[in-house]
Formats: structure tokens, C-alpha cells, sequence
């Protein structure tokens, strides 16, 4: 056996000392308290590293790094414990589980700060820039960084907590207070942010806040970027584009070709626009432009920012052509020109590529071909930017279809048949085949016959661990915002409370699946009939079926988004909840139905074979068999879980109990308002009597009537 530091149990003394502490620790002094608090270590926990460090401290200072970037401690001025810590501690009791806490919200916000990056590299010139102008005893916002390259001030935090910037320790929050220890950079962990600058002679009051008259607004940055940005153009990474060559009808690709740029139709925008700010932009377009609708001028503002500000010299620019696509790169700045037509005044010079041997889009592949069903004029494909280098760097004949690679499901073993109790492996393997060929499935059956259990452990082994495995549960109340995305309340800088769009689990797995496409992920959709399932899947119930298309969803209708291939749902059904002819013909077409019925296999054998196990006694097995024979309702059958507790045949009257707390109510339920004698029919002592009296190898009868109501007295 391997064995291991025990590191949930290294969380809990670190963050318990931190609790009982009266002042903040030094580390030092943390460390030996973490020691005193657990009392003995094991040898390996006590053996030396390369380093020479001991391996538990090693990992307890991982560990506290871990904590800090989670908000459950702080380490400037001494380690200490945040509310946040506290509220962990009495959550979760259990050391694993306060680990595995501590690592899903850590993997949370790494995963945040990672789209934070790769959304602002194309930009992160511009951060540098802006920040490097900010000088000693001064500083700028989150905000004034956010307001300079188009987004929100949550996402820059994540970005500067990713990347080490110089100068980042003097971007505070809006109303002047550093950030929480938590949303710094790594190598501005313990570092005293308002002491450091208090020593480059940034003034703060009584609360902490630094003075507004040392900002460096947004407008005072602006007109040290693009000098900065022109000097060294080089080093930024290369992105693509599409830019559409249809206007008002007329296809100006050829001209395009021939004469070397492409071109937006921006007749009525000033040319003297400035072009350093978002807002600039977006005040220009609809001064110009009123006449139209706000999606109209949405579009438009998107489409003339990327245009002037995101697309840069040495870029890809695509543009397609009676199903053709051609690449060019681009090799100037945004040009206002004089064009009489007024359909292409706004130019940027190109180098074409391919203009004698064009992509066919047969060449391109399913996915890439829907990418480009975005009908904006302009279309961000960065994501797709080496595919294209590809395609455009290959002769004609070296080419071919442009393809993902596909996750694979492991295989059924029969190891896992034997863990979930099931004989027939070639079922279960059944049951993987249909979720690897519709992507989707549903485990439908009565109440207690394991299919949150089967579809939990199955998807583990499908996805080769609990990492790309994500389990909800449906009820009555449960939303499209709750399951996929919908804007939050959250609290913002100066205690201003703002509301945000944040993903659900859907939405959360699907990023992640779409940037690891040879994985499986698996969502686990427990009670999934318990939902208004129309209400909760919304346009997805489209992507469920046709994983290569992509559309504009309900909160973001701008962003072009699919399911990816290798995301697979399981869903669980009770159908004593509600049947399944109730589940809509739009949900059962996407879902293939599979039944875990108590009289069929693999489920009538399953409590006979954990028995068996176990070494107890068969007697139950028969029992419940016999209950389930008397049950005329199919849907009303009892599962065998109720009875697969070690307790129910261990414990003096273990049996009677569950049968009395928890199948009997059942049963009473089905026959609510007949005043049926339910113990004659199905108590213990008359199923006793009938399973002694028939024979060990008698086939079991038809189910009977159901049992009649007492006669009137």
C-alpha cells in the first residue's frame, strides 16, 4: 500500500490553530502548532526531500498557499484565518472532504483567471503598457485597467492574478483597498500591499483607502499605449479573423483579392473616431448610427472595435467565397478611405496567402464550417488559428479535413461489473455503448433500484476518474440559470452590490471539455424528471442533439456556443415520481431510456448477490422478490437498495425497521384512500409466511389484484 502525506488532516489543524490563534502566526510559528496539533507523524511524513525539507512542513506550505488563494487564510503580516476559513471548518467535517473543497474551489479560480488570460492576451501589451506608465507613489484601478482594453474590472483581477506584471502591486480595487490576498499574484503573496506603497508615497486615510487625487484614471494611461504597442508589435501572439466580403448584396472578395485589404461598409462613422477606447467607439456608432436598433448598434460596436483595436498587424484574416475560404495577413493599420460606394472606407491592408488555391470548405471539416455560421462581419476564429496556419502552409494535395480528436469511454471491465453487482457485463457494456453512440442517456426505474449509484460509479470509470465527473440534482425549482448560466448578485468594490453572469455546472463542464477535447466528461443529472425540463435545457435541447452546430444562447446571444462531443449527460429517473410517458417527445428523442426494474435483471438479482457477499442470509432477497410479485403496479416496485445497508442485518430488528419506516410508506401511497389491508398483503410476517411455504426452486406467479378494501360495516 502507497503510502501518503495525510493532507486533509494537514488543512484542518492549519486552519483550526488559525482559529484558536488570538493574533495572526508567523509561519514559523504556525508550523510548529500544525505539528503540536496533529502529535505523530508517520516515516514517510517525516522523511526528508530533496531540498532537505521535511515532506509534511513541504506540503503544509503548499497547502497554506492553497488556502491563501481560496480566501480561507491570509499569510501578509502572519498567517490568519478568514471568515470564509470558519465557515469551512463547520461545513465540512470530515478532513478529505474539507481537501477536496479547498482543491474545487481552487480549480474554480484558476480555471477563471485561465479564460481571464486567454481572453486579454491578445491585449495584454496594452495592461503592460498601462501599468508600466502607472509611477511610484501613485496607482490605478482594476477598473481603469478593465475600462482600457473592453472588459470588466473581475476579469482583469484574474488576468493580473495569473500573469506577473511589474508595477501590479499598485492596481487596487476602485475605492483604493488592495485586493484580498487571495486574487494577488503568486509573488505578491505576503507582501504588504499597503505598506509597500505607503513607502513610494501613496497616501491612505484612517479606512485603508488609497487618495483618489494619486489615481491614474483610464484617460490618463490611454495615450502611452500605442507607442508602447508599435515598438513591440512583434512579441504579441497571432490571432484570426474573418471578415465577411458581403454588403447590401454586392460581393466585394474579388476586389479584395486584387487589390489587397479588406474592408468594413463604416460610411457614416467620423474618421476621426478615437480609437484607443471602447466606450469612444461605442458613443460614435450610435451618435452615427440612431436610426437603428440597439442589436443593430450591438453589433456594429463590436464589429468597428475589433475592427480598429483588436485586430493587429501580422494577424490571420480569412474571408470566404461561394464556399471557398481564402487567408490573407494583415499588414497595416485601420485606414479611413474616400470610397464613393460608402461600402468599404474603412480599410486594413492584406497579404493574401492562398488566392489562387482557396480552402474548399469540404477541406475544413464539420466544426470549423459551423464556426463560420456566424453571420457578424467580424468573427473571432483565434481559436481555430493554427488549423488555419495549417490548411494555408499545405499544398492542395497534402490537405485534408480538418478534424478534433475524439474522446474514447473506457471500456466495461469486470472489475466494475463486480463492484456495482451486476453478472452480466455485456449489459453494462450495452449501457456505455448507447451513452458513447447518443451521448446521452437516462436511467429510468422505481424508487431503490441504484441508478444514482450505477450512473456515479459508471461515470468515474468512463471518464478515468472524479476530475471530468460533475453531479446536480433536478428539483421543482431548479432553473436554465441554476443549470447552465444567469446572472448573480455579487458584491463589488466599495460594498456595492452588482450582479454578474456566472456559469452553472453545464456550462462550467463544457468549457472545461472544450479545452481537453480527448477527455470524457460526464455530467450525472440526478431525479432528472423532477425539473421543468423545457424550462431548464432551453435552446439547449438543439445543441443536445446536434453537438457540431453552435448558437447564441439566452444571456450571451453574442458568443457563439456548442456542446462539445466529448461532454456525455446521464440522467436518473424515478418513475414512481413521475412515468415516462410525462417526459416530453423533444426529451426523449435526445435521451436514449434505459429501465432498472426490480422484476428484470440486472437489478432482481442484485440484493441476492450482495448478500452473498456479505455472508448474510438470502432471506430478504426472497422477501423482496415476494413483495414485488404481489405489486400490480409495475412502476410501484421496490428496489433492492432499501434493503443493501449492513445495518438492516446487523442491528437486533434491522429488518423490521426499514421495512416498516421506509417500504411500508411507500406502499401505503400507492393505495392512498382505498383503506386496503396493506399487512396482510405486504407486511413481513405475512411475506414470511409466504416465502416459507413455497418451494426454494418454484418460478415466481403472476403478480395478483391488488388487495381489496375492507367491507363496509
Amino acid at each position: 500500500m502507497a503510502e501518503n502525506v495525510r493532507n486533509g488532516l494537514l488543512v484542518r489543524a492549519c486552519l483550526e490553530i488559525l482559529r484558536d490563534a488570538e493574533n495572526p502566526l508567523p509561519a514559523a510559528e504556525a508550523s510548529l502548532r500544525v505539528s503540536q496539533r496533529i502529535g505523530q507523524f508517520s516515516q514517510y511524513e517525516l522523511g526528508p526531500l530533496d531540498g532537505g525539507q521535511v515532506r509534511w512542513a513541504n506540503a503544509l506550505g503548499w497547502h497554506s498557499g492553497d488556502l491563501a488563494t481560496v480566501g480561507w487564510m491570509t499569510k501578509t503580516g502572519g498567517w490568519q484565518i478568514t471568515d470564509s476559513g470558519r465557515e469551512a471548518l463547520e461545513r465540512y467535517r470530515d478532513d478529505d472532504e474539507l481537501l477536496r473543497a479547498a482543491q474545487r474551489l481552487q480549480q474554480q479560480i484558476y480555471r477563471e483567471r485561465k479564460r481571464a488570460a486567454e481572453q486579454l492576451a491578445p491585449v495584454e501589451q496594452e495592461i503592460t503598457a498601462a501599468i508600466g506608465e502607472v509611477a511610484p507613489g501613485q496607482w490605478t484601478s482594476y477598473q481603469d485597467i478593465a475600462a482600457i482594453v473592453g472588459t470588466d474590472p473581475e476579469t482583469a483581477m484574474n488576468f493580473l492574478a495569473k500573469q506577473r506584471i511589474p508595477n501590479a502591486v499598485r492596481v487596487l480595487r476602485n475605492d483604493g483597498t488592495p485586493a484580498p490576498e487571495g486574487k494577488l499574484n503568486q509573488w505578491l503573496r505576503g507582501v504588504d500591499v499597503r505598506k509597500q506603497l505607503t513607502a513610494e508615497g501613496v497616501e491612505f486615510d484612517a479606512d485603508g483607502r488609497a487618495s483618489q487625487a494619486q489615481r491614474v484614471t483610464a484617460d490618463e494611461l490611454r495615450s502611452h499605449i500605442d507607442a508602447f504597442i508599435g515598438a513591440d508589435q512583434e512579441s504579441r501572439p497571432q490571432s484570426a479573423w474573418l471578415v465577411r466580403g458581403s454588403v447590401d448584396g454586392y460581393n466585394l472578395v474579388p476586389t479584395w483579392l486584387e487589390q489587397g485589404w479588406v474592408s468594413l461598409a463604416a460610411s457614416r462613422l467620423p474618421a476621426t473616431v478615437p480609437i484607443a477606447s471602447r466606450e469612444a467607439i461605442e458613443a460614435a456608432v450610435k451618435e452615427a448610427y440612431d436610426f437603428k436598433s440597439y442589436a443593430q448598434l450591438d453589433r456594429l460596436v463590436r464589429e468597428f472595435y475589433a475592427f480598429l483595436r483588436q485586430i493587429r498587424a501580422g494577424d490571420y484574416v480569412a474571408t470566404v467565397d461561394a464556399g471557398r475560404m481564402f487567408v490573407g495577413e494583415i499588414t497595416g493599420e485601420a485606414e479611413f478611405t474616400d470610397a464613393p460606394d460608402g461600402r468599404s472606407n474603412l480599410r486594413r491592408a492584406v497579404r493574401w496567402l492562398n488566392p489562387d488555391a482557396p480552402v474548399d470548405y469540404s477541406e475544413l471539416g464539420e466544426q470549423f464550417v459551423n464556426m463560420l455560421g456566424d453571420q457578424s462581419h467580424v468573427v473571432n476564429l483565434t481559436d481555430v488559428v493554427d488549423l488555419i496556419e495549417t490548411l494555408v502552409t499545405r499544398p492542395p494535395e497534402e490537405r485534408s479535413p480538418v478534424t478534433k480528436p475524439e474522446a474514447t469511454l473506457a471500456p466495461v471491465s469486470a472489475e466494475l461489473a463486480a463492484e456495482l453487482f451486476i453478472h452480466d457485463r455485456a449489459w453494462l457494456q450495452e449501457v456505455a455503448d448507447l451513452l458513447a453512440e447518443k451521448r446521452q442517456i437516462v436511467l429510468f426505474g422505481p424508487p431503490g433500484t441504484g441508478k444514482t449509484y450505477l450512473a456515479t460509479h459508471l461515470a468515474r470509470h468512463l471518464a478515468g476518474g472524479e476530475r471530468a465527473v460533475k453531479l446536480v440534482q433536478f428539483h421543482p425549482s431548479y432553473t436554465y440559470e441554476d443549470f447552465f448560466e444567469g446572472y448573480r448578485p455579487r458584491t463589488g468594490t466599495g460594498g456595492q452590490l452588482s450582479f454578474a453572469l456566472r456559469p452553472g455546472p453545464l456550462r462550467a463542464l463544457a468549457d472545461a471539455a472544450s479545452e481537453d477535447p480527448q477527455t470524457p466528461y460526464l455530467l450525472v443529472i440526478d431525479e432528472i424528471n423532477r425539473a421543468n425540463l423545457a424550462k431548464v435545457f432551453g435552446e439547449l435541447y438543439f445543441l443536445l442533439e446536434y453537438r457540431e452546430e453552435s448558437m447564441g444562447l439566452q444571456y450571451s446571444p453574442d458568443d457563439k456556443f456548442s456542446l462539445p462531443r466529448n461532454l456525455f449527460l446521464i440522467g436518473t429517473m424515478n418513475t414512481a415520481d413521475r412515468s415516462i410517458a410525462l417526459v416530453d417527445t423533444a426529451m426523449r428523442r435526445r435521451f436514449a431510456f434505459i429501465e432498472m426494474h426490480p422484476r428484470d435483471e440486472p437489478v432482481r438479482g442484485l440484493l441476492r448477490r450482495w448478500l452473498e457477499r456479505h455472508g448474510y442470509d438470502d432471506q430478504p432477497a426472497r422477501l423482496l422478490d415476494a413483495l414485488n410479485e404481489r405489486l400490480a403496479d409495475r412502476e410501484y416496485a421496490i428496489g433492492p437498495s432499501y434493503l443493501m445497508k449492513h445495518p438492516v442485518h446487523t442491528r437486533a430488528g434491522g429488518l423490521e425497521r426499514v421495512w416498516r419506516t421506509e417500504i411500508m410508506p411507500l406502499l401505503e401511497e400507492l393505495h392512498y384512500g382505498e383503506g386496503a389491508d396493506l399487512e396482510t398483503a405486504y407486511g413481513l410476517a405475512a411475506l414470511r409466511r409466504r416465502v416459507a411455504a413455497a418451494p426454494a426452486d418454484s418460478e415466481p406467479p403472476e403478480p395478483p389484484e391488488p388487495p381489496e378494501p375492507p367491507e363496509p360495516q
